[in-house]
C-alpha cells in the first residue's frame, strides 16, 4: 500500500505532480485458476453448511428452491454452485430442506439436474424409473414427489418486486412449478425475499484476506492512474485513464465489475457528466479529477471511488479549499458505521 496519500474508506485525494512516479507498477498476482478454484469451493462447503441454515431458520424457511434454465440463471445460482460450473444443465432445481437442528443433520441439499457440485448436493433421482437424469415434465414430477416425502409447513421461491436478487424465478418456471405442485403444495409458498439477498451478501471469515488483496490492488492501481506514470496534463484524457485501468486489470487477471468512470471538474468550464459514453475530456492542471473503479475475482467484486487534484505549475500542495473537504468522506463513513 502506498503511504503518501490521505486515505479514508469512502475518498483518496491524491495530488498530482510531473515529477518521476514511485509506483513499481506491480499488481499482486492471483493464484492459478485451478488454485482459485480450490479455494471458491473450500469457501463454498462453508456457507452452504453454516451461513444457509442460519437464513433458513432466521427467516423460517422449511423449503427453498433456485429454480433455473440454461443461459437464464437465477441471481443466486453463481453462489450455489461450484466454481467450475458455468450455467444451469438444461433446467437445475436447487432444494434445499431444512430437517431441523434437534436432528443434527442440517439442510439437505438436493440437485434435480446439474451434479453434485463436488459432493456438496445428493444428485436426486427417482429409484421407481431408470437412474438418469431427467427432463421436462418428468423433472417437475420428480420434484412433487420429492416435496411429498418431506411435507415442508414452507416452500419459498425467488419473486419479489423490490430486490433483484430475489427475483430470479422467470415467469415460466414459476408457472410449471404451480403445476407441478397443484393446489395442496401451492399453497404453501412463500416469498422469502431476503433469504436470497442476506445468503448472497453475507462474506464468511475465510474470505477476508483475499478480499483485502483486491482492495489493496484497487488503492495500487487508483494511485498509479493518478500519477505522472498515466497523467499528461493537456495530453492525457479521462477516457485514457479509463482504458489503462481496464487493460491493467485485464494483463493482471483481474475482472472488471463495471465500465470505469472518471469525471473531470474544472472551475468555470461548463463539463457534463464525464461518464465512460461521453467524449473525451483532456485533463488539465487544477482539475479535480473523480473516480468510480472496480475490479471482480474469486466471486468477489470491489466498488472503490477516489478523488484527486492535478497540481498547478509551482503548487505543492492542494489549495486550502480543496484540503478542508478532506474530513467529509470520513465522517460519512463514521456516521455509516454507527448506524
Amino acid at each position: 500500500m502506498i503511504k503518501k496519500t490521505h486515505l479514508s474508506i469512502l475518498i483518496l485525494v491524491t495530488l498530482l505532480s510531473i515529477t518521476a512516479s514511485s509506483f513499481d507498477g506491480r499488481t499482486k498476482p492471483l493464484p492459478t485458476l485451478r488454485e482459485q478454484a480450490v479455494i471458491q469451493q473450500q469457501w463454498l462447503k462453508v456457507r452452504l453448511e453454516k451461513v444457509l441454515p442460519a437464513l433458513m431458520r432466521k427467516h423460517k424457511v422449511a423449503m427453498w428452491l433456485v429454480i433455473c434454465r440454461e443461459y437464464n440463471e437465477d441471481p443466486v445460482f453463481k453462489s450455489l454452485v461450484s466454481p467450475t460450473v458455468f450455467a444451469a444443465r438444461r433446467r437445475t432445481i436447487l432444494a434445499f430442506y431444512d430437517r431441523g437442528p434437534e436432528q443434527g443433520q442440517g439442510v439437505e441439499r438436493l440437485a434435480l439436474g446439474g451434479g453434485s457440485n463436488g459432493g456438496l448436493y445428493q444428485v436426486y433421482r427417482d429409484p421407481e424409473v431408470e437412474n438418469r437424469e431427467l427432463w421436462g415434465e418428468g423433472q417437475w414430477a420428480l420434484l412433487r414427489k420429492l416435496i411429498s416425502q418431506r411435507n415442508p409447513a414452507t416452500i419459498a421461491v425467488n419473486i419479489s418486486q423490490t430486490h433483484a436478487f430475489s427475483d430470479g424465478l422467470s415467469a415460466g418456471e414459476w408457472e410449471k412449478l404451480q403445476q407441478a405442485l397443484g393446489p395442496e403444495y401451492s399453497k404453501r409458498i412463500v416469498r422469502a425475499e431476503l433469504l436470497p439477498l442476506e445468503y448472497i451478501e453475507t462474506r464468511i471469515p475465510e474470505m477476508l484476506p483475499m478480499y483485502q488483496q483486491v482492495t489493496e490492488v484497487v488503492h495500487s492501481l487508483l494511485e498509479r492512474a493518478f500519477s505522472s506514470e498515466v497523467i499528461k496534463p493537456g495530453k492525457t484524457t479521462n477516457q485514457d485513464v479509463v482504458w489503462w485501468l481496464r487493460q491493467q486489470l485485464n494483463d493482471s487477471g483481474y475482472g472488471t465489475w463495471f465500465q470505469p468512470t472518471i469525471s473531470v471538474q474544472r472551475k468555470g468550464s461548463g463539463i457534463p457528466s464525464n461518464l465512460a459514453e461521453d467524449a473525451p475530456v483532456v485533463i488539465e492542471r487544477g482539475d479535480v479529477l473523480h473516480s468510480d473503479f472496480g475490479l471482480t475475482a474469486l466471486g468477489m467484486a470491489t466498488d472503490t471511488q477516489h478523488m484527486a487534484y492535478v497540481l498547478r505549475d509551482g503548487e505543492t500542495d492542494a489549495p486550502d479549499g480543496i484540503k478542508k473537504l478532506w474530513p467529509i468522506p470520513t465522517a460519512c463513513r463514521t456516521f455509516s458505521w454507527r448506524r
